[in-house]
C-alpha cells in the first residue's frame, strides 16, 4: 500500500473516530446518565433492555445493506445500474417493525413509548444504509458532519424530554430526533435516497448477499445486546444496570473503534486493493497488541470512569470490572479482523462463525449464569469471543492472499 493511500486512511480513519467519537460521547456521559438520574436501576435496565432490541434491528438491516452496497458497488457502477437498495430497506424495515412491535408487548411499558421506539429503529436503519453514500466515495468528512447531527439531534431530544416531563412515556425521543437530522442531511448532500424504487438484474444476487450479511449481522447484533435481552428475564432489571455499566468502558471502547473497522472495509473493497498473506499477519499482530494495551488501561482507569457516570451503581458493578471490560475488548478486536473475512472469505463463513459464537454464547450462559450469577456470565462472554476472534483469523488465513480471487 502506497504511503499516500496510508496517509488518506490514517485521516478517513481520524474523521471517523472523531464522529463515533461525538456520538458516543453524547450517549454514554449525557444521555444515559440523565436517563437513569430519572430512573430507577429496575426500570433503567429494561429501557437499556428494549433499546437494545430496538438497536439489534436497526443494525441488521441499515449495516448489512450498507456493507452489502459497498461489496457489490463495483458491479452496478460498471454496468451503469441503479437500483434495489431502496425496496429492500423498505421492504426490511416494514417486516422488522411489526417483529418488533409485537415482541414489545412483552415489556410493560406503554403504547406511546411502543410507537416511537417503532419509529426510532426504521429511521435508525434508514440513516445507517444511507451513511453508505459516504464510505462508496470515501468521504468521511461528510460523514462525520452526519455525525455531529445525530449527536446535536439526540441533545436535544434530551432537552426537550425535561423540559416536557416526559422522561418516563416518551424517553426514545431522544434517540429519534438525532436521526431524522441525520436522514435530512444525507437526503440534501447525497443521491442515495433519490435512487428510486427499481429493480435491476442484479436484484437476486444483491437479496442473497444482503440476507447473509442480515443473517450474520443478526447474529451479531443480538451478542451485542444479548447480555441484557439474556439477564433480564433470568436475574432482573438490576442486573441488567450492574453488568451494563461494569462493562461500560470496554464498550465504549468497541464503539470509538468500530470506525476503524468501517474505513478498512471502504479500503479493502476499492477494486485495486491486494493484501498477501504477510500483510494479514502483521495486520493482526497489531490488533491483538493494541487490545492488550486496551485492557491493561482498563484495569486503572475503569474504576474511575465508571464512578464518574454512574456513582449510585459503582459499589455493586466494581467485582465484575476487570473480567467485564476484557469481554468487550476481545469482542473489539474481533470486529477489526471482521472486515478481512467480509472481503475475501466466502459469505458462509461468516455465518458458521456467527452461529458458532451464538450458540457456545447462550448454552455457556446458561450452564453457569444460575450458579455463578453476572461473574460467571462474563467469563462465558471472554471465552465465546476468544472463539470468535481465533475462527475469524483462521478464515482469514485460509483466503487472504488466495490467487483464485
Amino acid at each position: 500500500m502506497s504511503q499516500f493511500k496510508i496517509r488518506n486512511m490514517s485521516k478517513d480513519f481520524i474523521l471517523n473516530l472523531m464522529a463515533s467519537f461525538i456520538t458516543t460521547a453524547a450517549l454514554q456521559l449525557i444521555i444515559y446518565p440523565k436517563l437513569k438520574i430519572q430512573l430507577d436501576s429496575v426500570i433503567y435496565g429494561i429501557v437499556l433492555t428494549i433499546i437494545g432490541l430496538a438497536n439489534t434491528f436497526a443494525a441488521t438491516i441499515g449495516s448489512s445493506l450498507n456493507n452489502t452496497r459497498l461489496l457489490l458497488n463495483e458491479s452496478y457502477d460498471d454496468s451503469g445500474y441503479k437500483g434495489d437498495y431502496l425496496p429492500i430497506l423498505l421492504a426490511s424495515n416494514f417486516i422488522s417493525a411489526i417483529i418488533l412491535f409485537v415482541l414489545l408487548q412483552k415489556f410493560e411499558v406503554d403504547l406511546m413509548t411502543k410507537i416511537i421506539l417503532v419509529v426510532y429503529m426504521v429511521a435508525n436503519s434508514t440513516r445507517t444504509y444511507g451513511a453508505v453514500a459516504y464510505r462508496i466515495i470515501i468521504n468521511y468528512t461528510k460523514n462525520l458532519i452526519c455525525n455531529i447531527l445525530v449527536a446535536v439531534g439526540d441533545l436535544l431530544g434530551l432537552f426537550v424530554l425535561f423540559m416536557t416531563n416526559s422522561t418516563k412515556t416518551a424517553w426514545p425521543i431522544c434517540f429519534l430526533t438525532g436521526e431524522l437530522f441525520a436522514i435530512i442531511y444525507i437526503f440534501c448532500s447525497s443521491e442515495i435516497y433519490a435512487e428510486g424504487f427499481k429493480k435491476t438484474p442484479f436484484f437476486v444476487r444483491t437479496v442473497k448477499k444482503d440476507i447473509v450479511l442480515m443473517i450474520t449481522g443478526l447474529t451479531a447484533n443480538i451478542l451485542l445486546y444479548l447480555d441484557r435481552i439474556f439477564l433480564l428475564p433470568i436475574l432482573g432489571g438490576e442486573a441488567v444496570t450492574i453488568y451494563t455499566v461494569a462493562s461500560i468502558f470496554g464498550k465504549s471502547i468497541g464503539i470509538l473503534m468500530t470506525p476503524l473497522a468501517g474505513v478498512l472495509l471502504s479500503y479493502f473493497s476499492q477494486k485495486e486493493f491486494r493484501m498477501d498473506k504477510k500483510g494479514f499477519r502483521v495486520f493482526n499482530l497489531v490488533n491483538i497488541c493494541v487490545a492488550v494495551v486496551f485492557m491493561i488501561v482498563s484495569h486503572f482507569i475503569s474504576g474511575w470512569f465508571t464512578g464518574l457516570l454512574y456513582p449510585d451503581v459503582i459499589a455493586d458493578a466494581k467485582a465484575y470490572l476487570d473480567i467485564a471490560n476484557a469481554a468487550a475488548i476481545v469482542t473489539v478486536l474481533g470486529n477489526m479482523t471482521l472486515p478481512t473475512v467480509l472481503r475475501y472469505a466466502p459469505s458462509y463463513w461468516l455465518l458458521i462463525i456467527q452461529l458458532s459464537y451464538l450458540v457456545t454464547y447462550l448454552s455457556g450462559g446458561i450452564l453457569v449464569v444460575g450458579k455463578y450469577g453476572l461473574l460467571g456470565f462474563s467469563y462465558v462472554s471472554v471465552a465465546t469471543a476468544c472463539l470468535k476472534v481465533l475462527m475469524q483469523l483462521w478464515a482469514g488465513r485460509m483466503y487472504v492472499g488466495d490467487k483464485k480471487q
